[in-house]
């Protein structure tokens, strides 16, 4: 018996002993009875459910496809909100067969919020490097957990509020620069200023019948405000990452040569040392020059110089800069912006090399080990085609 044969077989059975055994229809009834367990089991299954959504769908960062379904989520969760600010007209006005629906609006804003959240977090986390970074893709992914926490939803604080001003400044922030085709600081004032006019402007239209003087009202206006401010602090401590770009890879080699439009990478790194990128131990003979290879992924015609920081590490004054090269990136292709420098003048010891934005953020950093090579033996290297 093959294994595909093994395994229908086996759902076949299991699925028979389901229906026969009338599983589902007792956990039907186990839910109907237990209302505060089947409000927990919606919970998590919007948020499953939008989580699993997103990541079957997304693609690259500058898709219209995606960008549009985040902002056709953005207004619906407004248009919910506006609903039931008016939550008495939608009752009178629904029709009997959808008004059964309504109920469920809070288990749909959470599909809607946990769909943008874990689009927000993984765009980050391919972006991310460094502590202060992982920190902000940290609270991103707390607030993808905290979305299906209803009893919070509900209090006083309009943490809903403050959770949509974030969804729009998580998504302007690489909007922005993705249309603008380049990314600087002014860029992303621009985007915070887009993304605090159009809360501002939502929280009006939806609690339009209130006065601006009532205390909630006024709440929902400073805290949602706040989100754009704090994004502008994270941002001057370059805790931010430098969304749309993101470094694909990064590696150390022993030479590289450019054939047919392909980048040719050498690497002495014996197999079994599969967790390196390159020469992570380096071997250096005399001559040698130490390669340093980068994908990063630019969106299509976007336009932003990259800095490659060279440090080493010594005992009293710690990392130590010895060079700055730049790299010109140019945007488009799918499987990134390919670039190399190489340093020629170095000694032993422990090394990194950083990716740099204009604004000194961040990309991607690599640390390695130059040891000196003493072997007379003729080498061998290993080739990587990029």
């Amino acid at each position: 018996m093959s294994l595909k044969s093994f395994f229908s077989a086996g759902l076949q059975s299991l699925s028979s002993m389901a229906v026969k055994s009338g599983s589902l229809k007792t956990v039907h009834r186990y839910l109907s009875s237990h209302p505060q367990f089947k409000e927990q089991f919606l919970s998590g299954s919007c948020f499953v459910g939008g989580f699993s959504f997103d990541i079957a769908t997304l693609g690259r960062i500058d898709q219209l496809y995606p960008l549009f379904q985040q902002l056709i989520f953005i207004l619906l969760i407004a248009t919910v909100f506006f609903l039931e600010a008016r939550q008495e007209w939608v009752e009178e006005r629904l029709p009997q067969k959808l008004r059964p629906l309504w109920k469920y609006r809070e288990g749909f804003v959470q599909f809607l919020m946990g769909g943008l959240f874990s689009a927000f977090t993984l765009f980050y986390f391919k972006s991310a490097s460094g502590l202060a970074v992982f920190v902000f893709v940290g609270i991103l992914f707390f607030f993808l957990i905290f979305n299906e926490k209803k009893s919070l939803h509900r209090s006083k604080i309009p943490f809903r509020y403050i959770m949509y001003s974030l969804c729009l400044c998580s998504y302007f922030v690489y909007v922005v620069p993705i249309f603008a085709k380049s990314m600087n600081a002014l860029i992303f004032a621009l985007s915070m200023l887009i993304s605090l006019a159009i809360y501002l402007l939502s929280v009006r239209w939806i609690e339009s019948k209130q006065n601006w003087k009532q205390k909630d009202k006024l709440t929902k206006y400073i805290l949602g405000g706040m989100v754009p401010v704090l994004f502008a602090s994270l941002y001057y401590f370059k805790a931010i990452p430098p969304v749309p770009m993101a470094a694909l890879e990064m590696g150390i080699y022993h030479n590289i040569e450019i054939e047919n439009k392909n980048y040719v990478l050498h690497r002495q790194r014996p197999w079994w040392r599969f967790w390196e990128e390159g020469d992570q131990t380096f071997l250096a003979r005399e001559g040698d020059k130490v390669y340093v290879f980068t994908r990063i992924f630019a969106p299509t015609e976007f336009k932003h110089n990259i800095f490659v920081r060279w440090e080493k590490k010594t005992k009293n004054r710690g990392w130590e800069k010895t060079d700055m090269i730049p790299i010109s990136v140019r945007g488009g292709r799918d499987q990134g912006f390919r670039g190399y420098t190489y340093k020629e003048h170095y000694s032993p010891g422990r090394w990194r090399v950083l990716l740099l934005t204009e604004e000194g953020r961040e990309l991607a950093y690599l640390s390695f080990k130059i040891v000196e090579d003493q072997s007379l033996d003729e080498r061998s290297f290993h080739t990587q085609i990029r």
